[in-house]
């Protein structure tokens, strides 16, 4: 995320009964916190009423990899 020193992991959408739009952050150079989150969301929220780029209902989900992080980048391996 642009100004916050974040770094997208993984974008994925399920489709089940109602979706989940599932974003992973990370931040580069040092731990993601809780704030990091929550300040991303509403910011991704934000876009997201704006462009509707998924016509059905949904849920957001902003958060950290965690410890078991898909590896998606070289930069991931090698850490």
């Amino acid at each position: 995320m642009i100004g916050m020193g974040l770094e997208i992991v993984r974008i994925q959408y399920k489709k089940k009964d109602k979706g989940k739009l599932q974003i992973m952050l990370d931040k580069n150079g040092g731990e993601i916190e809780l704030s990091h989150c929550a300040k991303a969301s509403t910011q991704i929220s934000a876009l997201l009423d704006v462009t509707d780029p998924i016509s059905s209902e949904y849920d957001l989900e902003v958060s950290s990899p965690g410890i078991n992080r898909p590896l998606t980048k070289l930069e991931h391996f090698e850490k």
